[in-house]
């Protein structure tokens, strides 16, 4: 069954009700719902806690939290999935912990990591302070290594470089040839563990201002569909593990399935379980200041797949 085979499920009905949704966020900030969310919403930040203060009543805030909750974004309680492959999308290092809860269904889980980000001196203290291990200096890649190491039930074994990787430019089609972006390093619970290599290539746009890209959420998830075809394999269904603060990445699943046979879904950590690998009582909410900058995410992605629709 193919995400879009789902009984009842209609695509262009979900996008539309999303953007209805929206146009309700845009009028709790003060203007008309025909604004463009492009300009009422700020961009977010590469580091979410960054984003500009927001000046709300609580009525504001309280609605605005309402209406991102519709989203899943900032949910208390976990989102889990049953999917066969589940990847973790990894960054700080707490959230991997924290995804790393989540994959009990899988058959196969991936650790995701980026090799060209090096983790921050807040990282560096947590693992020391949890760990009594000193990774200063080390990478997403690294970081996603380790934790996946101290997982209950793992057994190590020696790096098994897996066939299959993907070409680090625009479409990021798969390649049949082993890159070593994909390694099995052991197993959890007999269940295979992999180390996903998420590489980036630095270029300059027309304009002259230096970019990057690599693949997101949608490309991951159509990577490993790939791969899982040209094996032969055209039923095991493919799930992205990440934050409800995140929740757009749902649309990511949507739009990953749009032209495949496979099911993609969704699995999001919530803020309780994020507390608990933190060694936290409470949970934290969601900050305020995140939400427009993931609400123009939502918006980005939701007029991206309705043209994609368009054109199916």
């Amino acid at each position: 069954m193919s995400t879009y085979e789902i009984p009842g499920f209609d695509p262009d009905v979900y996008v539309d009700v999303r953007m209805q949704w929206l146009g309700d966020a845009v009028e709790v900030l003060g203007h008309d719902r025909t604004a463009d969310p492009l300009e009422v919403f700020a961009s977010p930040t590469e580091v979410r806690d960054d984003a500009e203060p927001l000046e709300l009543t609580v009525e504001q805030e309280n609605s605005l939290r309402s209406i991102a909750g519709r989203f899943g974004i900032g949910g208390e309680v976990d989102v889990v999935s049953t999917a066969e492959v589940q990847i973790l999308e990894g960054g700080k290092v707490w959230k991997i912990e924290a995804e790393a809860e989540m994959p009990t269904h899988a058959d196969t889980i991936m650790f995701a990591g980026s090799p060209r980000v090096i983790i921050g001196p807040d990282e560096v203290e947590y693992l020391m302070t949890k760990y009594g291990v000193d990774l200063e200096g080390a990478t997403q890649y690294d970081a996603a290594r380790f934790l996946a190491g101290q997982q209950d039930g793992f057994v190590t074994q020696e790096d098994e470089e897996l066939p299959y990787g993907y070409e680090v430019a625009e479409g990021f089609v798969l390649t049949e040839e082993s890159t070593g972006q994909r390694i099995k390093i052991g197993e959890k619970d007999g269940r295979p563990v992999v180390l996903l290599r998420v590489d980036r290539e630095d270029y300059t746009d027309e304009e002259g201002e230096p970019k990057y890209r690599q693949p997101q959420a949608a490309a991951l998830m159509t990577f490993m569909s790939n791969i899982l075809s040209a094996e032969g394999n055209e039923t095991a269904s493919v799930a992205l593990v990440t934050s409800t603060t995140y929740a757009s990445r749902v649309i990511d699943a949507m739009r990953a399935g749009l032209e495949s046979g496979r099911f993609f879904d969704v699995s999001m950590y919530g803020r309780q379980t994020l507390a608990t690998v933190r060694g936290l009582e409470v949970a934290k909410p969601t900050s305020i200041n995140q939400i427009p900058g993931e609400l123009r995410v939502v918006y980005e992605k939701l007029v991206s797949f309705a043209a994609e629709l368009a054109r199916d």
